[in-house]
Formats: C-alpha cells, structure tokens, sequence
C-alpha cells in the first residue's frame, strides 16, 4: 500500500530536503513544485509574500515513519517556522513508470 508525505515548505528548505531525499530507495517517487505563500513563513523575500516549495513523496507504507522523521528533521521544523509537513491517507490507486532521464 502507498502513501504521500507532503508538505509546504520555505523554498531553501523545500529544495535541500528534495536533494537529500531523491535518491532514498524507499521513496517510490518525489515531486517538487514552487510558488508564493503569505502566511507560513518567517522569512518573506516579496513583502507579504514568501517563496514555497510543494513537496510529495510517495513511499510504501512501512516507510512512512522513518521517512517522515528524516523529512521533518531536514526541514528544521523542531527550531524554525519553515512550513508543514503530513502523513496523508493511503493512495487508494497509483500508475508509475519508473524510467529514468
């Protein structure tokens, strides 16, 4: 069974815990996406507005807490308000091509 980790995320911390996490063997698959939020954050390089990174995992199921444990340390989230992170219910289907670039 497969699950997502997601989360968003201050757009520094978002871009190093994709790095850190792309090549995990647990990880089934890892997407990254970027935009603006007013609320989350503390740093806010636009006025009101600071970039954020959209970030989902997905994983086997049996991963999920150690999976989610390296996430939230590598987003700092235990000293800094860098964003949200979740453990979403389980997919109920998936379609994945594993080809590579």
């Amino acid at each position: 069974m497969f699950i997502e980790i997601g989360g968003m995320l201050e757009k520094r911390i978002g871009d190093r815990a994709f790095q850190a996490l792309k090549n995990n063997a647990h990880i089934e698959a890892i997407f990254i996406e970027h935009g603006r939020s007013s609320d989350l954050f503390e740093h806010k390089q636009f006025g009101y507005f600071g970039e954020a990174t959209i970030l989902s995992i997905i994983i086997q199921a049996q991963h999920k807490e150690k999976i989610f444990q390296k996430l939230y340390k590598l987003c700092e989230l235990d000293t800094a308000h860098n964003g949200i992170i979740y453990i979403n219910k389980p997919v109920a289907t998936i379609s994945m091509d594993k080809t590579t670039d």
